[in-house]
């Protein structure tokens, strides 16, 4: 065989191989997600694992974003939303987080009340508990709990990016010369800090807060978190 020759066989056997290398490395990205076929290793296309999830599930998973984001098919937002609301820590019930003795440290005797709750499916969770009246002698002690989404939390936009001093309190405890609370806030005190997913503000409402008993309910609700 002529050099010629040998040259020529030479290129078609890597423009072959690299046919070959393309073909297989589409086929691998178009079925790298399992079948829930009997046959054992067999492989689902991401197009046809895609399109059932779609038909047959209000919420895909991670997978099943993974195999649309392959197949390049638009995920309806109420799919994403609702994934990734299943992915944040559930929201503590707030009224569990201070006892009785840290009400009492910060003068206020009243049992707790629930208020109201977006839950983990909303934009924005949070929930709220109260100890007391914001125009009772004694004051108010609340509590918000709230999860971040899409780089916003309900927690920290109530506390106006927490642009406090840094205490002892928490992970990252900052205090705040004002009273946050669901809703707004006024006269008093917050400790806001972030631990295991959750916003946590403790508050005070009234005049002449205990910077120190403010500081141990935030650390014991940090405690049960």
């Amino acid at each position: 065989m002529s050099d010629v020759s040998q040259r020529v066989q030479l290129r078609l056997g890597l423009k072959m191989s690299r046919v070959l290398f393309g073909a297989v490395a589409f086929a691998g990205a178009a079925t790298l997600f399992g079948s829930s076929s009997p046959a054992a290793g067999s492989l689902t296309p991401a197009k046809t694992v895609c399109k059932n999830a779609i038909a047959s599930h209000k919420t895909l998973n991670a997978k099943q974003i993974k195999a649309c984001k392959v197949a390049k098919i638009k995920v309806p937002k109420k799919a994403t939303a609702a994934a990734a609301a299943a992915t944040r820590p559930a929201l503590p019930d707030p009224c569990t987080l201070l006892t009785s003795s840290d009400v009492s440290g910060l003068g206020v005797s009243a049992g707790p009340t629930l208020g109201p709750k977006q839950t983990a499916t909303d934009a924005l969770p949070e929930s709220s508990c109260t100890w007391g009246s914001a125009i009772d002698a004694t004051g108010m002690v609340s509590v918000v709990v709230s999860t971040p989404h899409n780089g916003a939390d309900a927690g920290d936009l109530l506390a106006n990016g927490a642009n406090g001093t840094s205490v002892s309190a928490g992970p990252d405890g900052k205090l705040l010369a004002r009273a946050v609370i669901a809703g707004g806030g006024g006269v008093g005190k917050t400790i806001i800090f972030h631990k295991s997913g959750i916003t946590v503000l403790v508050a005070k409402v009234g005049d002449n807060v205990d910077d120190g008993a403010l500081t141990a309910a935030a650390n014991s609700a940090a405690g049960r978190l």
